[in-house]
């Protein structure tokens, strides 16, 4: 938008905090917008109420009259005006009613110029003119309109634990979940990246609530920036009616990461052996439904061969296609692969079950071999990685605080970059705080630490940047995202004099756990992860 078009766009911004007023003020004013801001929110809506606004920015959490209830109030007088959400108490209930009762986007705290200016510039965008033709049928506007169909580019789908992804036509890539079909019929709710936000391999992407209590988070499968995500499951969908493993795609990403993490990921291949091509044509689709790569043979022995390749992990073996040999037969394949896993597939009235479990199978699957069944087969064969405890070195204990607030590296290029972590996230002997520090030992960078828990105040960052050649922020704030989320961002130092340009300090936040004492204890693979985004912050 040019700064004269922008003149005849009036903004209202709703916010309890000064900052946030004068900070959305001062970027829409910049470029042209007429802005109306209130710390109030009674007269925030009395304004939205009584004047006209292109659109309103309002925060969700401010005293007396929260955004939830203010929104209420605003639709019983003005269903149209565009609004977005600007808070950093979001969760996923909360910006849910507040999508519901027509609010057009929201923005979490804390964010760049650059993210309010593109959710304003979503918001305000126009549909194309469409001009009726006499006689015709009502063309269907755009918002009617579907999304261009995504299709995959091939039949190959790559897994991250509990996470999937899928090259499409387009480029993209599809990040998805997988569960097993019993766990499918648990899930309450799943909590989706937002389009816009961006995602990095092995970091949580989503979270699953669960019936019954308990939360599963879904890693990233690949890195890269959500252009869409999947509007079934945000609107809570039951789950357990999906089609299968495509119907729990969770966002379509783009960008160079997501395709060269892509290579990165391991297949799920497994071994069908049946002789009978009419069965084994169905439950090699069930298979594939499921994400795995199959490879079908007619016996057993026609499978060893295809082990040597330290890739594929199990045999399905169809019982009524062999016989009363079958227990035999797995017991020598046992003897020739003991680490392969076998899955028996067997009728209700099977009298070999317990010959195969002697035999050594794995799963003996009984009754008919459907879609369920086949999710909690291979849900079995594959499990996710345990969730392993905080990385801790003993070694590393000493009468020292255990907390590091300022990490500093000299760089490839001999310049000094301080990190400084708000609070008790760094631990110099566990966790995200260890796992930092090792990384930047093994790579031959000399480091130096400063001990303690604090939050830093802004002369302190402007004290290290003018002492340092660069600054990285590390902090944490819940941004309503699943915990171990990681968002980059900058702050924004003021500058001494005037006419001078404001320093921009780039700032990585962090989601933290919402509950419970240690906030920052994820599992192993989600701190390597941090840890890896942290050190390339630091030395890129």
């Amino acid at each position: 938008m040019g700064a004269a078009r922008n003149e005849n766009v009036r903004l209202l911004v709703v916010d309890d905090e000064p900052v946030v007023c004068e900070s959305c003020s001062r970027t829409f004013e910049s470029r042209g917008f007429n802005v109306v801001a209130s710390t109030d929110p009674f007269e925030g809506l009395r304004l939205a109420t009584s004047q006209d606004f292109s659109m309103i920015l309002l925060d969700l959490k401010m005293p007396g009259l929260d955004g939830i209830e203010f929104l209420k109030k605003l639709r019983e007088t003005d269903p149209q005006v565009p609004v977005i959400i600007i808070t950093g108490y979001g969760s996923l209930t909360s910006a849910t009613a507040a999508m519901r009762l027509g609010a057009t986007d929201y923005v979490n705290k804390p964010f760049t110029p650059v993210e309010l200016l593109e959710a304003v510039s979503r918001g305000l965008r126009p549909a194309p003119a469409v001009v009726p033709i006499a006689g015709a049928t009502p063309a269907r506007s755009p918002a009617d309109s579907p999304a261009p169909a995504w299709r995959p580019a091939d039949a190959d789908i790559r897994f991250l634990d509990d996470g999937w992804a899928r090259r499409g036509e387009d480029g993209s890539v599809r990040v998805g979940m997988f569960l097993s079909a019993d766990e499918l019929g648990r899930v309450e709710s799943v909590h989706l990246p937002r389009t816009g936000e961006r995602i990095y391999r092995g970091i949580p992407a989503a979270a699953v609530a669960l019936r019954g209590g308990g939360m599963r988070l879904i890693p990233a499968s690949v890195s890269g920036k959500v252009r869409r995500a999947n509007a079934v499951l945000a609107e809570g969908a039951p789950v357990s009616r999906l089609g299968g493993l495509e119907d729990l795609w969770l966002a379509e990403v783009e960008g160079s990461e997501a395709q060269s993490d892509f290579g990165a990921l391991g297949s799920r291949t497994v071994v069908l052996a049946n002789p009978d091509p009419v069965r084994g044509k169905g439950q090699i689709r069930l298979l594939e439904q499921t994400g795995c790569k199959v490879r079908a043979v007619c016996n057993p022995e026609e499978a060893s061969s295809l082990f040597s390749d330290g890739v594929t992990r199990a045999l399905f073996f169809d019982d009524e296609a062999v016989g009363g040999d079958g227990p035999r037969i797995i017991h020598y394949f046992k003897e020739s692969h003991p680490d392969c896993r076998v899955v028996v597939l067997a009728c209700e009235s099977s009298s070999r079950e317990g010959g195969y479990r002697e035999s050594g199978a794995f799963v003996v699957s009984t009754g008919p071999f459907n879609q369920e069944e086949a999710m909690n087969t291979v849900a079995s064969v594959f499990p996710r990685e345990p969730e392993h405890p905080v990385l801790t070195d003993k070694s590393w204990a000493s009468v020292l605080p255990p907390w590091v607030n300022r990490v500093r590296v000299a760089d490839k290029w001999g310049k000094t970059v301080t990190l400084m972590a708000s609070g008790e996230m760094l631990e110099r002997h566990r966790g995200l705080g260890y796992r930092v520090i090792r990384m930047l030992l093994d790579a031959g960078l000399p480091v130096s630490v400063v001990h303690g828990a604090k939050d830093h105040s802004l002369s302190e960052v402007f004290r290290e940047h003018q002492g340092s050649d660069r600054v990285v922020l590390l902090e944490a704030a819940d941004q309503g995202k699943v915990p171990g989320s990681l968002t980059r961002t900058v702050r924004a130092l003021p500058a001494l004099r005037g006419g001078e340009a404001d320093h921009l300090i780039p700032c990585l936040v962090i989601q933290p756990k919402l509950t419970g004492p240690a906030q920052f204890d994820f599992d192993a693979r989600t701190v390597e992860a941090i840890a890896e985004q942290v050190v390339k912050a630091l030395t890129a």
